[in-house]
């Protein structure tokens, strides 16, 4: 394997693992909600949907689904939950990759802080560096690095895209529960090594109920380019009557 072809397979499998942090990252609202938020009482289902691209074309979908409930606390709300299903389509080829994300168990999420406004105030908070150390291990299992220049080439990749993926958020938007805007987009460039350049560019859409002032249904498209590699991701919510 020639250094370039190895270059392009570590991009690959190290933007791979980044992606769900790059696809999560946040498009804060410029200015808060103004209006209260009037949730219901009782349970609602909350629904995520991600689709990630795959470099033939191809998805990989992950869909959850989420019980949970709005308690009303002096400073706004607390929104609970619990996991009730994961539905995993994958291509054939990824169908071990498939199985264990479909058993996974998503628990960090809840509980998050609300203010009265419906905005994140706490919670599903800056990526942390154990969650950016966790997706290098897994590069670093499935490409081990040999001694010598391509050893050094390979750790001076991970840590710079380490360095990237910690700088980039893993929340939520701040005003998903509660959009304060219809539509909005995001662009950034990051820096990757050997001279190359990353961007990620995030377009944001969603809708609100206006009794509850809650969303309804919302989603943002994610389309990073690291070098020659360009993938288009998707991400949807949904927030529905039990």
């Amino acid at each position: 394997m020639t250094c370039a072809d190895r270059r392009e397979m570590l991009k690959f499998a190290l933007g791979a693992s980044l992606l769900p942090l790059l696809a999560s990252q946040r498009v804060a609202a410029e200015t808060p909600g103004s209006s209260s938020i009037l949730p219901p009482s009782g349970n609602m289902l909350y629904r995520r949907r991600l689709v990630r691209g795959l470099p033939d074309g191809k998805t990989f979908t992950v869909t959850r689904d989420f019980r949970v409930r709005f308690e009303p606390v002096a400073a706004g709300f607390i929104l609970g939950g619990e996991q009730l299903s994961a539905r995993v389509e994958a291509p054939e080829a990824l169908a071990s990759f498939a199985a264990i994300e479909e058993q996974r168990v998503e628990t960090g999420m809840f509980p998050l802080m609300l203010d009265a406004a419906g905005q994140i105030v706490e919670g599903n908070a800056e990526l942390s560096a154990s969650a950016a150390e966790h997706a290098m291990r897994d590069v670093r299992q499935r490409f081990p690095v040999e001694t010598g220049k391509q050893a050094n080439e390979a750790v001076d990749f991970i840590e710079a895209l380490h360095n990237t993926g910690t700088r980039l958020t893993a929340e939520l938007p701040r005003d998903l529960f509660a959009p304060v805007d219809n539509s909005r987009s995001d662009r950034r460039e990051i820096a990757l090594p050997w001279g190359d350049k990353g961007e990620v560019t995030t377009h944001f859409e969603a809708e609100r109920d206006p009794l509850t002032q809650l969303m309804r249904h919302a989603h943002r498209e994610v389309i990073t380019r690291m070098g020659n590699d360009m993938r288009r991701n998707f991400e949807g919510w949904d927030l529905l009557p039990a």
